[in-house]
């Protein structure tokens, strides 16, 4: 079966995380016998910085690379009123459809297409398939709270769209109810996959060593870095513990974070690599992960230190309640730093040796690891093209 996917955002470069995690399913998915292309709708704003040096003149034609093993066709849009998607992806569509016809005829016309996301991706392949009869699959991976519908012909658009999807995915059970409820219809939920490469990392006996947190984010606010340091400071580890942030630092964020510290009395404990780029190793370090999120669809960081052995504590969104099973760590209701710092002290106290670690490592993958995910999204995929010819 021929896959063509289309992100609604994707890595710009082999360095860029922007989307990672479309390109490693992509890739995954090749390794389990599919043909997999993806094309890539960059949507720029036209009185924006980008489209005024001439990016509409001079990239605007589709193109042709090889990515990662992938076969990638990217093409540069205009987005005129980013506000009005129905109305930005059909001023799009001729220029996406140009860029579609250059990928089938390098590639192939595929059997099923697959958008990451509403908006672009979402509007875009609605208006592709519906030209070319191509059945559609949508994965939603935003909580679309920060994307509200303004009118009554724009909600009607939204479910319009992902109404025409032969299937509808979330990525926790919590998502697709919540998503159902604005875009109508049935969704079904299948959590991400875990990045491949951290299948076969190895887990090491930590009981003899110092007590390790740590947290990996982009450290955006909705991410709350500072209330990690605050529920650290609370739990009263010790001053052998120490608390490792990671994530891209700007002097702003890391002056906030250092002032945190030190008002919170373990200024000394803590450290902050910056971006990360070997996500494994630094998972492999930690005893325990801390992801106090306002809200988190899935949270990819939470299984990527689950598979390094991590127990996790984590406050009470979608993501956290899909992926913290008995065993793997403590969902805490409350943003109070003294509860979290509860939960952290109780899990610091679960075995830290090798057998530990290794149970809630196959506690993970055994939900999240290729194997699973491949068989869903090849049972959708089937679904999808079988309704083509019904």
């Amino acid at each position: 079966m021929h896959v063509l996917v289309i992100p609604s955002w994707y890595p710009a470069s082999p360095e860029d995380v922007h989307g990672i995690f479309f390109r490693q399913q992509a890739q995954a998915m090749a390794g389990a016998g599919l043909q997999m292309g993806v094309l890539v709708p960059q949507m720029h704003p036209v009185y924006g910085p980008a489209w005024r040096r001439g990016l509409s003149a001079r990239r605007s034609r589709p193109r042709v690379s090889q990515e990662n093993g992938l076969n990638v066709v990217r093409v540069d849009l205009p987005a005129w009123l980013p506000k009005a998607r129905w109305i930005d992806a059909r001023a799009a569509f001729s220029q996406l459809e140009q860029a579609f016809r250059v990928y089938v005829r390098r590639f192939g016309r595929p059997d099923v297409l697959h958008a990451h996301s509403l908006y672009p991706a979402g509007f875009l392949t609605h208006l592709l398939a519906a030209k070319y009869g191509l059945p559609w699959v949508l994965t939603e991976h935003r909580s679309l709270g920060h994307m509200p519908v303004r009118t009554g012909l724009g909600r009607r658009a939204e479910q319009q769209v992902a109404a025409s999807a032969a299937k509808r995915i979330g990525v926790s059970r919590g998502h697709a109810d919540f998503i159902a409820q604005r875009l109508g219809g049935q969704w079904d939920y299948v959590p991400n996959l875990l990045p491949p490469e951290l299948e076969t990392v190895t887990v090491s006996d930590h009981s003899h060593k110092p007590l390790v947190v740590g947290h990996l984010s982009v450290l955006d606010p909705v991410k709350r870095p500072e209330l990690v340091i605050k529920s650290f400071a609370a739990a009263q580890l010790g001053a052998d513990a120490q608390l490792i942030i990671g994530g891209p630092l700007t002097d702003e964020i890391e002056a906030s974070l250092r002032q945190c510290a030190r008002q919170a009395g373990v200024e000394k404990q803590l450290e902050l690599p910056g971006m990360v780029k070997d996500v494994a190793g630094f998972n492999q370090q930690l005893d325990v992960f801390v992801l106090p999120s306002i809200t988190e669809s899935f949270g990819m960081v939470l299984i990527e230190a689950l598979a390094t052995g991590a127990a996790l504590v984590a406050t009470d969104t979608w993501g956290a309640n899909t992926v913290i099973s008995d065993g793997d760590g403590v969902v805490v209701a409350s943003a109070d730093p003294t509860e979290l710092g509860a939960a952290i002290k109780q899990v610091s106290t679960w075995p830290r040796d090798k057998a530990g670690r290794e149970r809630r490592r196959e506690s993970c993958l055994s939900r999240f690891a290729l194997g699973a995910f491949a068989a869903k999204y090849k049972e959708i995929y089937a679904v999808a093209a079988a309704s083509a010819h019904a």
